[in-house]
């Protein structure tokens, strides 16, 4: 294990690295392994610390953080009782100290030259945000390879921080990266993360940094190893949740963009054919499978020109994550006032 000593409190590390964390025993060694090993290819031995806000685990993650920091000056550890990931990431960005944040999730596998890469781009005064792809890890038992072979597909919903126009080493204009790696002056001029969105709190900080003027960066040569849901229980809740929490950006100047209407009209046909059913049966279960059988060509023909060819069974987990997002937006139109987002922002601002 590799070891860098943070410089006196009264001089500012160049990199915080700010993470949530609720019950991660099992991969909490792997990513702080991961994570300084980035920090170290970047050459930022003594100027970077890792800050994780601990959602009061109750695995043992904790006790491992609390021994580990013993061996590692530059790792703290801050709490978060809500036990959301955007209260945790703010807990996390208030306590740190450097110039840049990298916004960090414990599940997540960087490559070596992460902050190498997107430090110096984040350095530009136009740019708000760097950040690179996930590339979903192929490990485990069949579902989750099936799932990870899924979260490739462009059929699948927020597909955005996944995919990447242009050359492997160029640098595109998008609406959102995972996490990313900004300025410390960015994250006081737009504000934290808004505490009210359990899901999508990406998007929805990302459209402020766009907002205020600046870039959101991304390049598709940064990998950043994703692990998906281990069963298609888990998968559907986690759409579901996206879905849900949607409705946040229909009240943004952005609003929602294509895919959400769409995805809102493939309920409308798929609850009208199940209706249809019980007057006209043979038409009504035609009109079912039209929509499995078509994103199976759809899915099949991409694959092919993309290279990716794998089971056609990666249907299944693809069609899970189109219908789990499109009733989790039906749900979340219908919620009304009990909905998160109908009450105000909950957006802490960050001191100079």
């Amino acid at each position: 294990m590799l070891a860098a000593a943070l410089p006196p409190e009264s001089i500012a590390p160049l990199l915080s690295i700010v993470s949530p964390c609720y019950n991660e025993i099992q991969s909490i060694a792997q990513y702080l392994e991961g994570v300084e090993e980035a920090a170290m290819a970047a050459g930022l031995a003594g100027r970077f610390e890792i800050v994780i806000g601990d959602g009061m685990s109750s695995d043992g993650t904790r006790e491992w953080l609390e021994e580990a920091r013993i061996t590692r000056p530059w790792l703290r550890v801050v709490d978060n009782p809500a036990r959301k990931t955007p209260c945790g990431r703010n807990a996390a960005i208030v306590a740190s100290r450097g110039d840049y944040v990298a916004i960090v999730d414990t599940h997540w596998k960087l490559p070596r030259d992460y902050f190498s890469t997107l430090l110096p781009i984040a350095a530009e005064p136009a740019v708000g945000a760097a950040g690179g792809i996930y590339r979903s890890l192929r490990d485990g038992g069949f579902t989750r390879r099936l799932i990870a072979a899924a979260f490739e597909s462009p059929f699948g919903t927020g597909s955005g921080m996944r995919s990447a126009d242009g050359a492997p080493t160029e640098w595109i204009d998008v609406e959102n990266v995972p996490g990313g790696v900004l300025r410390r002056e960015v994250l006081q001029q737009v504000g934290l993360f808004d505490q009210r969105l359990w899901r999508n709190q990406d998007d929805e900080f990302m459209s402020r940094v766009r907002a205020s003027g600046l870039r959101v960066v991304q390049n598709r040569s940064i990998g950043i190893g994703y692990r998906t849901r281990g069963s298609l229980r888990a998968l559907f809740r986690q759409y579901y949740e996206y879905g849900y929490y949607k409705r946040y950006a229909l009240e943004s100047p952005a609003g929602w963009g294509k895919a959400q209407y769409l995805t809102l009209l493939v309920i409308v046909y798929l609850v009208a054919a199940l209706l249809a059913a019980f007057v006209r049966p043979l038409p009504a279960l035609a009109a079912l499978a039209l929509f499995p059988c078509a994103l199976l060509v759809a899915e099949m023909l991409w694959r092919r020109r993309a290279g990716k060819l794998t089971l056609p069974l990666v249907v299944v987990p693809v069609m899970i994550m189109q219908i789990a997002y499109g009733v989790g937006l039906w749900s979340g139109l219908l919620a009304g006032s009990s909905h998160p987002v109908a009450q105000p922002p909950d957006i802490p601002r960050l001191e100079a």
